[in-house]
């Protein structure tokens, strides 16, 4: 295969990925007319600040509201690693059908 024929054709897949990437957020901003974010679907990660020291990490699907689902994942946090207090980095994602947003700190954090 010729160099051109090479960029060409990687040109090609750039479009149509791109085309995809519309198409989904697309439908996703129609999603995000009707979603009701005092209940919706969210996933919350924390990242153990100890993870070094063998504090297990921690990711939590919740339906309701994200400070429901940020306190599910906490709970679970500190179940799994047998400890009174959270420290980690927050990660909070709302989940659509067909791609999730990632949710700033500043909806969250308290």
């Amino acid at each position: 295969m010729r160099l051109k024929d090479y960029l060409r054709q990687y040109i090609e897949k750039k479009i149509q990925y791109h085309k995809e990437a519309k198409t989904d957020a697309e439908i996703a901003q129609r999603i995000i007319e009707g979603i009701n974010t005092r209940d919706a679907n969210y996933i919350v990660s924390l990242e153990s600040l100890w993870k070094d020291e063998g504090e297990q990490s921690v990711t939590v699907e919740h339906r309701g509201t994200i400070d429901a689902a940020i306190k599910a994942a906490e709970a679970e946090f500190r179940s799994t690693n047998h400890i009174n207090d959270v420290q980690a980095t927050y990660h909070v994602e709302l989940c659509l059908d067909i791609v999730n947003i990632t949710i700033p700190p500043q909806y969250y954090k308290r």
